[in-house]
């Protein structure tokens, strides 16, 4: 199954690559494209699993100063080049390819988690019960998208949304969601200079402004 958002352009390059990168890999729950912006720039679409050490550095903006900037670019797939195919903790929802035995044995996207959050629950899931998630850059898409939420007023509004997601599918929740929730803390996207904030959104993440 593909997962495309309606402000994506199919290229060429999209569907084929992770086709074959799924035929070649039968252990892959899916696969990601590397995302562009409409002047042709990257768009960061893929990271690991969120941790408390680089979140906390994009939050006080440490990730400005170059030395920490140069540590994360070559610890966090977030801040890489996008250019290598690598097994990730996440792809970007606005062009995945979802094997459909993944589907059958996990369920589709948790529809409580409302805007933010949604495929990297899913990928999580995915490689709780043995699937391994993966970013394949020879596979490319425009993602069009919104503009960077990159204001104090924007954050805030985020770290709203992710509180009333955790408040109300806390106690209703799978197991596994609520362990997400518990584990990773707050998702969100590391952004380098006016990059878009680190927020897993089922393919809404805002372009970045490289």
């Amino acid at each position: 199954m593909l997962l495309l958002n309606s402000d994506t352009v199919v290229l060429p390059t999209t569907v084929e690559p992770l086709v074959r990168f799924l035929d070649e890999h039968p252990r892959a729950g899916t696969a990601g494209a590397r995302h562009l912006n409409a002047d042709g720039s990257l768009q960061r679409s893929m990271d690991d699993v969120p941790t408390l050490l680089p979140d906390a550095l994009y939050y006080t903006e440490l990730y400005r100063v170059p030395a920490i900037r140069r540590w994360l670019s070559q610890r966090c797939a977030w801040w890489s080049d996008h250019d290598v195919e690598r097994e990730a903790g996440w792809v970007n929802g606005a062009c995945m390819m979802v094997r459909r035995d993944v589907i059958t044995e996990i369920g589709g996207l948790d529809e409580r988690l409302f805007i933010y959050g949604e495929e990297l629950d899913w990928c999580y899931r995915m490689k709780e019960v043995g699937w391994t998630v993966h970013f394949v850059p020879t596979a490319e898409v425009i993602h069009l998208g919104g503009q960077a939420m990159d204001s104090a007023a924007d954050r805030r509004a985020q770290l709203l949304m992710k509180r009333a997601n955790c408040t109300s599918t806390g106690n209703t929740a799978p197991p596994n969601g609520r362990r997400l929730h518990r584990n990773l803390g707050d998702h969100r996207r590391r952004a380098p200079g006016g990059d878009p904030p680190r927020l897993g959104c089922g393919g809404r993440v805002s372009p970045s402004l490289r």
